[in-house]
Parts: structure tokens; sequence; C-alpha cells
């Protein structure tokens, strides 16, 4: 069985998830996916029992055994199953397994959430009948040698199998015949409010002002950690990164890894965002949408912040201020991302 390993605490997590469970951190960036089977598991141990370390860390330097088999993706419900104990996340509603620290979908915080309760009516409803001595289930009769007759349970699940066949035929008539595109779109609409995932926008082109030959704008949206943008003059200040994405697309949440992998240039404090939108009736072309302001903390590592803009074509960040540091520098940011809702 294949397993997601992050790199951060060295905690394991299915393939299938976001965020890892123990520390909140996007498995995407810093998850490294390793084969759990138990000859390895075990190998691994091994290594880590005669070199010293964890267990996790002996895996991540292992490379898969020929003895990896591919699990097959689990369906919706399977994913989605409730269990009693598990821990609700409040902002996505997802089940994660007792004893988590940030939910695996969205990588929120579970502090505080409570535990899943089995509601009465699901415990009334999974009651069985206990029979008594000389009682069986089945047809009875209403006179010694008479007919049997077909008892009363019977009867009415044949009548609601009846009603149920007679509603599934019409919704599947009324689907194809007018509302099966707006069934759909309500559906989506419930899904992707109730179950939230978040999918990452890439870019049409980037732009950064001002600019470096070796730190140009697009180094901020490259996947990559190891380069980053900076912008020279003023400690950075006022610079700008100039975002185009095309087609145009909902933005509802935004991560921004703040400084340079190394520490070596400014650490931006307060950032604005505007969010533009396409009207060609509009001289210029591009309308404002709205303006966001975020303040980021002076630490290494991806923060993200949640969004809510429709239709976004241009998004412009701009640095308004910068932490103090004891070396002169510039303002830099290392990676930004964009996501949807899907």
């Amino acid at each position: 069985m294949t397993v997601v390993v992050c790199t951060e605490c060295g905690n394991e997590t299915d393939t299938d998830e976001q965020f890892c469970e123990s520390c909140g951190t996007y498995l995407a960036w810093w998850g490294e996916r390793i084969d759990g089977s138990a000859e390895t598991v075990a190998e691994g141990e091994l290594q880590a029992e005669t070199n010293g370390g964890s267990a996790a860390t002996a895996l991540l330097s292992m490379p898969p055994g020929p003895e990896a088999v591919s699990r097959p993706p689990r369906t919706i419900r399977q994913a989605w199953k409730h269990n009693p104990g598990d821990i609700v996340c409040a902002t996505c509603a997802r089940p994660n397994p007792p004893g988590g620290h940030f939910c695996r979908a969205c990588g929120g915080t579970l502090l505080g959430a409570p535990p899943l309760v089995i509601p009465r009516w699901r415990r009334i409803v999974r009651r069985t009948r206990t029979w008594r001595a000389g009682e069986r289930p089945g047809w009875t009769r209403l006179k010694a040698g008479g007919p049997r007759r077909i008892p009363r349970r019977i009867l009415l699940l044949v009548g609601a199998a009846l009603l149920a066949i007679g509603l599934i035929v019409a919704c599947i008539w009324l689907w194809a015949v007018s509302v099966g595109g707006w069934a759909r779109h309500v559906a989506n609409t419930i899904r992707r409010d109730a179950y939230p995932y978040y999918e990452p926008l890439r870019p049409a082109s980037v732009r950064g002002e001002p600019q470096t030959k070796q730190h140009p704008g697009r180094a901020a949206f490259d996947r990559d950690l190891t380069t980053f943008w900076a912008a020279p003059g003023r400690n950075g200040i006022g610079g700008r990164l100039i975002v185009n994405l095309k087609p145009a697309a909902d933005v509802a949440r935004l991560g921004i890894f703040a400084g340079d992998p190394v520490g070596n240039e400014l650490v931006p404090k307060d950032v604005r965002l505007a969010f533009f939108r396409w009207d060609a009736t509009v001289k210029g072309g591009w309308v404002l949408m709205k303006t966001a302001g975020i303040r980021l903390d002076n630490k290494p590592g991806f923060q993200f912040f949640a969004q809510s803009a429709k239709g976004v074509g241009l998004v412009i960040i701009t640095v308004r201020s910068v932490y103090a540091a004891d070396t002169p520098g510039v303002a830099s940011i290392t990676e930004v991302e964009f996501f949807h809702k899907h």
C-alpha cells in the first residue's frame, strides 16, 4: 500500500489526502510518496534502529520495493464514511480519525471539534426484532389447513418498491427532458459548499514590477522553493506582482511563502491584493472587483488565507511594508498559489 509521508513531521497519510493531519502541511509540496507494504515498513524500522532516527525518515530514503502494488482509488462513499469517534472538521465537515490536529481535506484546525456521535434515530433504526419461542418470520395461515396469507410487512415493502421505481422512472424522464443540466448544477453547488476541494490555479503570465533578471516575477509561481521574486529599491516596498488568469476563474484561497528560501532578503509584512475582471465595454478593459489586505507572519513556510472573488482575470499583489532586519535587503516572495473550489 502506498502512503504519503509528511517531510515536516514524519506523519503518514493516505495518498488521497491534501493536508497533513498532524501539522497541517500542504502535502502537494511537502509530501513524499513511499511504498508502505509490510516488507518495506519492516526494513525501514530495522534501518531506523540501526542508524538512529524514525522509521518514517528511513522509509523516505529507501526506493520503492518490487513488492509494491498499486492500491485502487477509494470511492467517494469509502473516502467520506463517518465512523463513531471521528472528529468532524468545522470548516468542510470532513471526518478525521481521532488524534489528528489538522483536517486532511482543507488543512483547518481540529482544536475543539467534537467527536462524531451516532444519532438516536439511527440507533433505533438499526435495532433488530427478537423473536419469542414458537415465532418465526414468514408466511402465516388464517386457519389450520387453509391458504397462507402474505404478511403485512412484505406488502408494505412491495408497495414501497413499486412507488420507488415509479419515482425513479419519473425523475429519469424529467432529467432527460428538461432539468438535467440544472439538477447537475445544483448538485455540484451543494457538494462544493458542503465538501469543498481546493485545486491550484496556474496563471497564464506573471510580471514583477520591479524585477531582476536573476529573480523575475514568474519565479514566484514556478512551484520551485529554491527560486524567488525580489523587488529591488526602497527595501522592496511598493513592488508588485501582476498575475493574469486565463480563462477567468473563481479564487477561493491564497497561499504565500514570504521571504526567500535561505532568509537573506526581507520578509513582506503587509500585502495588498487587488482583483480585476475583464469588461470589453469599459475603457482599458479591466474593472476593479475588490481589494483585500493581509498580514504575513515573519516565519518560513506557506501561509494560507481565505478569499472570495469570482470571475477573476487579473490579480495585483503589492508589498506595503516589510519586517525590519539586521542586514539590508529587498522584499522577496518565494512562492504564491491561488486555489479555487472544485
